[in-house]
């Protein structure tokens, strides 16, 4: 009976102190995570997003479970411009209440910034349909939906210009060797000119000294009339 007792009463305490040692070691996880969440949220308020990003990838690494790491990793993926991957963290902190609103905004946000304006538009209409008070989210679907618009018209725009072949290119440059070709003949033209004019000018001095050769012929056959 006394045996018994003794092997229960060991039981306990070693169970007991089992349970000391689990919550000893989860509370200094915990302290460990919320150093690193700190160190992250230090660096991101300076500017240093990859190395915020590493603090909260060690949080994320011990514990799969905290969704304020995968948060604050979504927004420093965002502000390094790595929307898709930022996209994936608020996903796994949208889980929890606490962050489910604004994780489910910054991932409609993340999927405008990288150019998927329909999904952008579909997560907006999501949240709004759960907090129709969220005015932010009605502003941010409506500059979606214009600039969804914008892209269909600069589209179509497109499409009805005239495509530029290569056989336009070619008559582009005939045409400017013709431009040339026109510059080249008045260069001609203008030489053909001086050498009408020169000649015109040799027949003006050759006439007039065929002029001067008969006025001196009178002369001499007049004197002979006086003999």
């Amino acid at each position: 009976m006394a045996r018994n007792l003794f092997k229960s009463v060991s039981c306990k305490k070693i169970a007991l102190s089992v349970l000391t040692v689990l919550f000893c070691v989860c509370h200094l996880a915990a302290k460990s995570d919320n150093g690193f969440i700190r160190k992250g949220n230090r660096a991101y308020k300076k500017g240093d997003y990859p190395l915020a990003l590493t603090n909260y990838a060690n949080v994320i690494g011990r514990s799969a479970e905290n969704t304020k790491a995968f948060y604050n990793a979504g927004n420093a993926l965002y502000k390094m411009n790595k929307f898709d991957d930022a996209v994936v963290s608020y996903e796994n902190s949208s889980k929890d209440d606490k962050f489910s609103d604004r994780s489910t905004f910054n991932t409609a946000n993340a999927h405008f910034k990288s150019g998927k304006l329909d999904e952008a538009s579909d997560v907006y209409k999501k949240l709004i349909l759960k907090t129709p008070d969220d005015f932010a989210a009605k502003y941010n679907l409506q500059v979606t939906l214009k600039q969804k618009k914008q892209n269909e018209k600069d589209k179509d725009e497109k499409k009805k210009q005239p495509e530029q072949k290569p056989q336009d290119k070619d008559k582009q440059k005939n045409q400017g060797g013709q431009n040339n070709q026109q510059g080249m003949s008045k260069q001609d033209a203008e030489k053909l000119l001086q050498m009408a004019k020169e000649k015109e000018n040799r027949a003006m001095e050759e006439k007039a000294d065929k002029q001067k050769m008969q006025q001196k012929g009178k002369r001499l056959s007049g004197s002979g009339k006086d003999w």
